[in-house]
């Protein structure tokens, strides 16, 4: 159900189960504690995004470098 449920939406499932719980605590917190919720949430997935990627620059380097 879930997987056609993502599908409809044209999502993949884990987004669709993140929107789900989004939606979920916006009705049961007030607007100002859900607010700084979501900014926290959305810096924390900028900063893992960010050390991803510099993961993968560094990794890419370090076979240039042993040559």
């Amino acid at each position: 159900m879930l997987f056609d449920l993502a599908e409809k939406a044209s999502i993949r499932p884990t987004a669709w189960i993140r929107n789900a719980v989004y939606k979920a605590l916006e009705r049961e917190y007030p607007s100002a504690m859900y607010k700084e919720a979501v900014a926290k949430d959305e810096a924390a997935w900028r900063a893992s995004v960010r050390k991803r990627v510099e993961g993968r620059i560094k990794s890419r380097k370090a076979p240039e470098d042993s040559e």
